[in-house]
């Protein structure tokens, strides 16, 4: 039951401070609850003091809708299933707290352009400057890039387990992806690695959210191709550089107004916590947990589904 397993937060409190970035929603004793600024012993979590902070009760859910469409407006989503699948990787992190526990693991977002210039990057970068308040980017993990062998990702991605970093995108990919660290991490809650330089094994709880980006040409394993949701872009100018676009700093503006963004977000989730937490509508085989609570918000917000 997704209600009892939320609930059961014990399962995912950990015996250290965990450090939050911003506010997120958590489902504490049955009720919709967030940790608070400094260390709250609820949680045994820390928050800065000038994170951003969630304010209740500013927005009707029509509102807050508008404010997220408002940041996907301008992207050239190549159809409204795209549209849907980016507003779902924009979602996803403000979930955290609501899954069974924090490393519950969810799809790999995958921004794919026709060509050069349509925002891929720019796009997946929206999160970024959201959750973390920077768009940090990591290095190719195609076949076709040096310094994208197995071992070369193992290490990058050991190195953010160990900077306890939410997020990874692997941007600018070209030609086949057949990385089996990057396949293996993506679905593994838990994660087991040496520490470069040293003998001693650790073991990290894995809590990113993954995508990448590439332009049409990249090609995907089955077993990548099964674990992802596609965002495709379509860019038709001939001129990428001639666009004119009514918000032209939209990652400055994203960085301007977190606090603004994540109190909408927090009433799409209150919204589908009122309606009693329906599960979505879709099954997702590889990761049913996601599909049953990103599918229930958004569906329960009026958006499609993104399973």
């Amino acid at each position: 039951n997704l209600t009892l397993k939320s609930q059961n937060l014990q399962d995912k409190i950990p015996k250290i401070a965990r450090i939050f970035d911003i506010q997120i929603p958590i489902i504490y004793k049955g009720k919709l609850t967030f940790p608070k600024k400094g260390y709250d012993t609820k949680f045994r979590s820390w928050l800065p003091y000038n994170a951003p902070q969630i304010k209740e009760g500013l927005y009707t859910l029509e509102e807050s809708k508008a404010i997220l469409n408002n940041i996907f407006e301008e992207f050239c989503f190549s159809s409204e299933k795209d549209r849907t699948h980016a507003i779902a990787a924009f979602i996803t992190p403000f979930l955290r707290g609501l899954f069974p526990s924090f490393s519950t693991r969810t799809p790999v977002f995958i921004y794919m352009a026709n060509r050069e210039r349509a925002g891929k990057d720019y796009c997946a970068g929206c999160s970024g400057i959201l959750y973390e308040g920077s768009d940090t980017q990591e290095p190719a993990i195609s076949n076709d890039e040096k310094g994208s062998s197995n071992e070369e990702i193992r290490k990058k991605i050991a190195a953010c387990l160990l900077q306890g970093k939410k997020r990874f995108h692997s941007a600018n990919n070209k030609g086949l992806l057949n990385n089996s660290i990057f396949e293996g991490i993506t679905t593994s809650p838990v994660w087991n690695d040496r520490i470069l330089g040293k003998t001693k094994n650790i073991k990290f709880n894995n809590e990113m959210d993954f995508s990448l980006s590439g332009n049409i040409g990249i090609r995907l394993t089955p077993d990548l191709a099964n674990r992802s949701r596609i965002i495709n872009l379509h860019l038709v100018d001939e001129d990428a550089n001639a666009r004119v676009f009514k918000n032209p700093r939209l990652h400055e503006w994203i960085l301007d107004n977190r606090e603004i963004i994540i109190s909408a977000l927090y009433v799409i989730v209150k919204n589908w916590v009122d309606k009693g937490m329906p599960k979505g509508s879709k099954p997702f085989t590889s990761f049913p947990i996601w599909a049953d609570l990103c599918g229930g918000v958004m569906e329960a917000a009026g958006y499609d589904n993104p399973s």
